[in-house]
């Protein structure tokens, strides 16, 4: 009894140990403009990459992909209470880029020489000039400035996210053509460079589709299983079927039926 009750009492302490430690950004990118095919419908659309990458590479792939817009929206997470709100985790967010066209979802981001994921961002180019703006004041942006949209240059907005806001400007971007938003959850996390702490080295750049994980699509949704997650489970069930199979051992050795408690008569053998 005292035994499983201070194992379970061990389990407990590793598991709030593991969540505690330090996990690496993520990051989404994605249009919101709602194109419609030749019979109306929309195609919606997300693909998820499951290979790691740092600030830096992440920075180089949001300049490429704002060099075709007119405006690019970075949301990032408030700090609220001592801690980084996770914008990615925002039912709200999770709603705009369930209904983008094509969205881009990077699940592993690390932060890099230049600092933590969002530092390097800022230091992007597109980003020097950015403004910062609440996401109430996103439309009225727009409409007091059309010109924004046209003026032949990106026009870079910053939106600080605490998760009490109402969503409706950024699901409301799905009318308006030539934006990009980006959003990212904060890590200051180096990437780990022995083997033993990671086994899959870093991208070089961000078109890299080399050390991609594997991706699952069923019912409408992606499920990422990386190579260490199939290491683990194909571990489980290598050791389990170990464990299954000297059981099976032990309870196949035989032996006699019954035991006497005292030794035959002298000459009674037989």
């Amino acid at each position: 009894m005292y035994n499983l009750l201070l194992l379970s009492v061990v389990l407990t302490v590793c598991l709030f140990s593991i969540d505690a430690l330090d996990r690496p950004g993520r990051a989404a990118i994605w249009d919101p403009f709602l194109h419609h095919n030749k019979e109306g419908t929309r195609s919606t659309g997300a693909h998820y990459t499951t290979r790691t990458i740092d600030a830096d590479a992440l920075r180089t792939m949001i300049e490429d992909s704002s060099k075709n817009v007119e405006v690019l929206v970075f949301l990032r997470g408030q700090e609220v209470e001592g801690d980084v709100v996770n914008v990615l985790d925002i039912n709200g967010v999770k709603e705009c880029i369930r209904t983008a066209p094509s969205s881009e979802i990077l699940s592993s981001v690390y932060a890099s020489e230049r600092g933590s994921v969002v530092d390097v961002i800022q230091q992007s180019r597109t980003m020097q000039n950015a403004k910062s703006i609440s996401l109430e004041e996103l439309t009225r942006v727009f409409d007091q400035n059309p010109t924004l949209l046209a003026n032949g240059r990106v026009d870079s907005f910053s939106i600080s996210i605490s998760g009490n806001e109402d969503f409706a400007p950024l699901l409301k971007l799905s009318e308006t053509q030539n934006i990009l938003v980006v959003a990212v959850d904060d890590s200051s996390l180096q990437p780990p460079h022995k083997k033993a702490q990671y086994s899959r080295r870093l991208s070089e750049s961000s078109s890299s589709s080399s050390n991609q994980g594997f991706s699952i699509y069923y019912d409408e949704k992606y499920l990422l299983v990386t190579p260490d997650i199939v290491t683990g489970v194909m571990t489980g069930l290598f050791f389990l079927a170990v464990g299954v199979l000297g059981l099976c051992c032990l309870g196949d050795i035989q032996g006699p039926g019954s035991f006497v408690n005292q030794n035959p008569t002298v000459g009674k053998e037989a």
